[in-house]
């Protein structure tokens, strides 16, 4: 599975716990890459023009936290938009309210007990009024889901 993983406004102080679910997801046999919300257009694009006819079939996953989750589901969407096979979606804080492309396979969102978190339609939805918006993307019980949502890779 090829997965893009998003990080938050303040991603370099805050979204840490996506480079420690990047290293989770690379250990099961991933191709993980990790990168600040405002990136994704960019990332798009060259997944779409450079990658995306030689890995015909391969499965995508895009995750991300805060704005990292708005970016993860917008890309997601437009990936499924164009056809690509997503997998699964996780969306950590997300915060605004968007719904998940019939076309993609499985969509988690997870929620803190924060005033930014919304719902995603479509997304299996997972309260955690024990976490705030810093402590959501560290939890060790969501990324073992995350990972487990991924599955291990074929390629191990």
């Amino acid at each position: 599975m090829r997965i893009f993983l998003f990080r938050g406004l303040l991603g370099d102080v805050f979204s840490t716990g996506i480079n420690q679910l990047a290293k989770k997801l690379g250990r099961a046999g991933h191709t993980v890459t990790t990168h600040r919300w405002f990136e994704w257009r960019r990332v798009q694009k060259e997944y779409l023009t450079d990658f995306a006819l030689s890995h015909a079939g391969t499965e995508l996953a895009v995750i991300g936290h805060s704005f990292g989750a708005n970016s993860a589901l917008r890309m997601a969407n437009n990936f499924a938009n164009a056809g690509l096979p997503v997998g699964y979606v996780a969306t950590l804080d997300a915060t605004v309210k968007r719904r998940v492309h019939s076309q993609i396979r499985a969509a988690d969102n997870f929620r803190s007990c924060d005033f930014r978190n919304k719902p995603i339609a479509g997304a299996a939805e997972h309260a955690h009024n024990d976490l705030n918006h810093i402590q959501i993307d560290k939890d060790p019980k969501i990324h073992s889901i995350v990972v487990n949502a991924c599955g291990k890779s074929d390629m191990l």
